[in-house]
């Protein structure tokens, strides 16, 4: 099986941390680099600590979303 995520960050946002754990896996075998953050506060906190510029409108939607 081709790996079709090869060097593509991934932040996963979930809140189930054997689903978590589950898609980590499968995303990693296939060549992500992932980082998980439980919820969406903890997913800006992440990104807050990137200086990419690619985040920024990643930031926005995730502020919009309801708690």
């Amino acid at each position: 099986m081709p790996k079709t995520l090869d060097g593509v960050h991934v932040l996963l946002v979930e809140d189930n941390a054997d689903a978590s754990e589950v898609m980590t896996l499968i995303m990693e075998y296939q060549g992500g680099l992932v980082i998980r953050a439980g919820d969406a506060k903890a997913a800006l906190g992440l990104l807050a600590t990137r200086r990419d510029e690619r985040t920024g409108p990643h930031r926005r939607r995730l502020r919009r979303l309801p708690a």
